[in-house]
């Protein structure tokens, strides 16, 4: 046959008769379309491939058919198996029908899809990195600009602060000093160093008997903490010195800071604490400090009436050792009363322990006051031992009074009134015995004079027992 040619050609090609049957179809087609040489000969393709009646394949080759011009269209085909195949058709009239060249696309098409998909996903990541650089960008100039106002508050801070700062190169050359820096230096020296100038004279001056020089005291002390003090005119200043290095730059920062009004006052707090201890510990009253349940500080009077050797201590004592069990909880309830702020004040009379166990009284005035910067009560402590002794006698005293005015003004008044009637009535009677008369006119005066004594005794008790009550 003359299309036996066609049989090796690589492109598939087939030979479709008017009533659009397969006259000659090569391998190639066959393998395109999912089949057989044989099978596929001297059918139609309606028959073979339902639904192809409505492929624009099968509709060019009716117009071919028709026409007799040559037509080339890009062709898409399910084969049998589900595949998607893409083709590349020429069509030429013949005697015969119509003589189809099919190329097949499918794989250039597959890898133009893929490249298509790539390019797509590519652009996508491509948007979405533009999209985080962006953003990025926005972080980076939001940075930038906390960059910029952090600077500007440092050297605000830098120049303002009340740290002199000076910032040192890794070759010991001086970069950069703030006001105070130089305000130092000039009050010290008399003069300050420039951006520049070597660093090392400043550090022995500094440090005269310590270092040598900058390197040496890297190398001894990466991060320094010191005081230095100088005297200028006969004045005594204090500073305070911090010298580290940056690790990523090796640049080196001094931090120089004066504390000279903070040492005065502390060289006076302490001249005035000392002061204030040999007054106390002078003092004929005991003074104590408490914080909530606990004796921080006592002088040594107080230690003494609390029978406490001298020199040892009875700091951070708890309350129960030091006071009578009975009246613990008063004494606990009174320090809550001030602590609470309920009152700011208080005078209370209590008992307490010695260390030898012996009981004795004693009487407190507590203010509610700051002590080491938190709040305590502060008092004073007397014995009133000797005073409770002196009550108890008193009232004794007072008691047996009592009971003797008891019996003036009860048991011997009555007497005293039976006799005084008797001789009333005898002095009223015609009496001729003259000693007898005698005898009563003698007896009405000591009589008078008992009842004056009986009275007068009962009113000593009575004020007597005012005055105990009144103190």
């Amino acid at each position: 046959m003359k299309f036996e040619v066609f049989d090796e050609f690589v492109e598939g090609v087939q030979v479709i008769t008017p009533d659009f049957k397969y006259l000659y179809v090569n391998p190639a087609v066959a393998a395109q379309a999912g089949s057989t040489v044989g099978a596929l000969l001297g059918n139609k393709m309606v028959d073979m491939f339902p639904g192809i009646e409505h492929s624009r394949a099968y509709s060019e080759i009716g117009k071919c058919m028709e026409g007799g011009e040559d037509i080339e269209f890009l062709s898409e085909f399910d084969d049998p198996r589900g595949h998607k195949n893409y083709f590349k058709l020429r069509l030429h009239r013949i005697d015969e029908g119509v003589l189809v060249v099919s190329h097949d696309l499918t794989e250039e098409k597959r890898k133009q899809y893929e490249l298509l998909n790539q390019n797509h996903k590519l652009e996508e990541q491509i948007q979405e990195r533009s999209r985080q650089l962006e953003d990025r960008k926005a972080e980076l100039e939001e940075y930038i600009y906390r960059i910029e106002a952090l600077q500007s508050l440092y050297k605000v801070i830098l120049r303002n602060t009340s740290d002199g700062i000076a910032v040192i190169s890794e070759d010991c050359q001086l970069l950069f000093t703030n006001r105070e820096f130089r305000n130092i230096s000039t009050l010290v020296f008399g003069d300050s160093p420039n951006a520049g100038d070597d660093f090392n004279p400043f550090i022995q001056s500094f440090f005269p008997d310590r270092f040598k020089d900058i390197e040496q005291l890297i190398r001894s002390e990466p991060r320094l903490f010191t005081t230095a003090s100088f005297k200028v005119k006969d004045h005594q200043f204090f500073f305070d010195v911090e010298f580290c290095q940056e690790e990523k730059t090796k640049k080196r920062i001094l931090y120089i800071r004066d504390v000279t009004e903070k040492e005065n006052a502390m060289r006076d707090l302490m001249v005035s604490e000392e002061k204030f201890r040999v007054l106390v510990d002078r003092m004929l009253a005991g003074v104590y400090v408490i914080e909530e349940d606990r004796v921080v500080y006592v002088n040594e009077q107080l230690k003494q009436i609390f029978g406490t050797p001298s020199g040892t201590s009875i700091d951070e004592v708890q309350l129960d050792k030091l006071i009578y069990p009975e009246d613990l909880p008063i004494v606990r309830a009174n320090i809550q009363k001030r602590l609470s702020g309920e009152v700011d004040h208080m005078r209370y009379e209590a008992r307490g322990v010695r260390r030898d166990g012996s009981v004795f009284w004693f009487e407190v005035l507590g203010n509610v006051s700051t002590y080491q910067g938190r709040k305590a009560i502060v008092g004073t402590l007397i014995d009133i031992t000797d005073r409770k002794k002196a009550e108890e006698h008193t009232v004794k005293q007072l008691h047996a009074l009592e009971e003797i005015s008891f019996i003036t003004s009860h048991e011997l008044r009555h007497e005293h009134a039976k006799l005084n009637g008797i001789i009333q009535l005898l002095q009223h009677m015609d009496i001729d015995d003259e000693e007898l008369k005698t005898l009563l006119t003698e007896s009405s005066p000591i009589f008078e004079s008992m009842d004056v004594s009986i009275r007068k005794l009962n009113h000593y008790v009575k004020e007597s027992r005012s005055k105990f009550s009144t103190n």
